[in-house]
């Protein structure tokens, strides 16, 4: 694609709070496929729009969650939502870890990596099954 002025209008940013932002018409699009409030619970507090951003402000600059300008929401690692279980998925990974072919990411596909991950599954569980002696 030719750089010319009206590539470069297209793909201008100016106007947004940082270059990471989104426009309005990319949020319409990425607003439609975001969960709606949950009834009964709390109302939200946080504008979904602005933890996108915060998200997108993290990978387009690799900065830390604690990193983050101060507009942006406050973050949860103080919080303590979600690192109680975190031991969990840690611990799954590392058997996964096992696994010399889950090892790399070699994998072509996404549904090829989900096959591989579903064989670990399986060999993992049929292994703890038999040592309980349910088999």
């Amino acid at each position: 694609m030719a750089w010319d002025d009206i590539a470069r209008g297209e793909h201008r940013r100016g106007g947004l709070r940082y270059q990471s932002d989104l426009s309005d018409a990319e949020w319409v699009l990425i607003a439609a496929l975001l969960p709606g409030p949950r009834p009964g619970g709390r109302p939200r507090t946080t504008s979904l729009r602005d933890v996108l951003e915060a998200i997108l402000y993290i990978a387009s600059s690799g900065c830390q969650w604690r990193m983050l300008p101060k507009d942006f929401p406050p973050g949860v690692d103080g919080a303590g939502l979600f690192l109680p279980r975190r031991w969990v998925v840690e611990r799954t990974f590392g058997w996964f870890g096992r696994c010399r072919r889950l090892a790399k990411d070699g994998e072509r596909t996404i549904e090829s990596s989900t096959a591989w991950t579903f064989i670990a599954s399986i060999r993992m569980l049929s292994r703890r099954v038999a040592r309980l002696g349910f088999a």
